[in-house]
């Protein structure tokens, strides 16, 4: 990979409107295409002849990321406080220093495994029919969360195989929760849940 040290580095590419030309690298603010968020002051290569951003080198990578995750979106459903609980109870066995917000962490491990087929659609179908054994009794909590835009994507194609709602995807995440980590003498995933845990509260 080449690293672009500074601005006026040039590299022959291809524009849309003009062919093949010469760009020349610079930073500035660069919106994306859906007028959503702005990443700001990256090193782009711009087209000499219209003057567009046709090349965003690897080293802006990382800044491109962090402004679309900037875009965030809100998660909140009403489930009974055991679906919470379950979650507060893992957490706390994954590290002593976990605090609220680690529920959501814990709850995208699980749906990113979901979305990446590493758990099954099926085997959501069989918690979401456990989970109504659990509706009855205790006051119902409000868990709320806000997730990147590439997080919401993640869920949306998780709700898109397995068919739940939200709620009853936070509800069966939570009973899975309890089976893999609450349960168990010897917790699964123990060691990747520590590690992110070790560097969120770094």
């Amino acid at each position: 990979m080449k690293l672009y040290r500074e601005e006026g580095d040039h590299r022959e590419a291809l524009c849309h409107q003009d062919g093949r030309v010469t760009a020349t690298f610079e930073y500035r603010d660069v919106p994306f295409s859906d007028g959503r968020a702005i990443a700001r002051d990256i090193l782009v290569g711009r087209c000499d002849t219209c003057g567009d951003v046709i090349l965003v080198p690897a080293q802006s990578t990382p800044a491109v990321a962090n402004a679309r995750s900037a875009q965030q979106c809100s998660f909140e459903v009403n489930v009974p406080s055991v679906f919470v609980e379950m979650l507060d109870a893992a957490a706390a066995r994954i590290t002593p220093l976990a605090t609220p917000d680690f529920r959501k962490r814990l709850f995208f491990f699980y749906v990113n495994r979901y979305a990446h087929g590493q758990e099954t659609s099926a085997g959501l179908a069989t918690l979401a029919k456990r989970s109504a054994e659990l509706e009855a009794g205790g006051p119902a909590k409000r868990l709320s969360m806000k997730l990147s835009a590439f997080a919401n994507e993640r869920i949306e194609t998780v709700l898109q195989r397995s068919s739940l709602t939200r709620t009853e995807l936070i509800k069966c995440v939570a009973l899975k929760v309890g089976d893999d980590i609450v349960a168990p003498e010897r917790p699964r995933h123990i060691g990747q849940l520590t590690v992110l845990a070790d560097i969120l509260y770094a």
